[in-house]
């Protein structure tokens, strides 16, 4: 999806992003977006996190994400909110100085164990693998959300770039 290069501006109480970070944004709400109701509901957030942002929040942070848009708890989210609430999690975390380079070092490893046929890319089976060896209990419906999305190419595998991509949304390898 490319680097977010987020400036915020404080004086004025917002947040703002070039064109290239806006339309990302747009995308990722549209993404999101599954009834193309131009909002978003409770349960489309919560499987947007999961499967187009990679995340998997507890009930504690999406009441935190949902305090941050300003609403209750299972209103539905418009798209300036959403921006807002995803600009601020992007800046967070760039504060909070995420290793990146320690990061896709762990997951080269991660995807070179999991490549059971040492092909160069994980076919669907090697990715449910992997995601279980997580910890975490994804459904079917999940893992395919987030593979097919992940599958660029949509040759049934994922190379190392289009794995790469579901963790580190920004990180360019070469």
């Amino acid at each position: 999806m490319g680097t977010m290069r987020v400036r915020s501006y404080q004086s004025k109480g917002c947040t703002k992003v070039n064109a290239k970070d806006e339309r990302i944004v747009k995308e990722l709400f549209t993404a999101m977006d599954k009834d193309k109701s131009g909002v978003l509901s409770d349960k489309e957030l919560k499987m947007g996190l999961r499967c187009v942002l990679g995340l998997n929040p507890t009930e504690t942070e999406m009441k935190q994400i949902y305090k941050e848009m300003g609403v209750k708890q299972g209103q539905e989210i418009d798209f300036n909110k959403f921006r807002e609430c995803l600009l601020k999690y992007v800046e967070r975390a760039k504060e909070k100085g995420f290793d990146r380079e320690a990061e896709a070092k762990t997951l080269k490893r991660a995807f070179e164990v999991f490549d059971k046929n040492c092909d160069g890319g994980l076919d669907r089976c090697e990715f449910k693998m992997l995601l279980d060896s997580l910890g975490e209990q994804y459904t079917e419906q999940e893992i395919d959300c987030v593979f097919n999305a992940a599958d660029t190419q949509k040759d049934g595998k994922l190379d190392y770039n289009e794995f790469i991509r579901i963790f580190l949304k920004d990180i360019k390898m070469t």
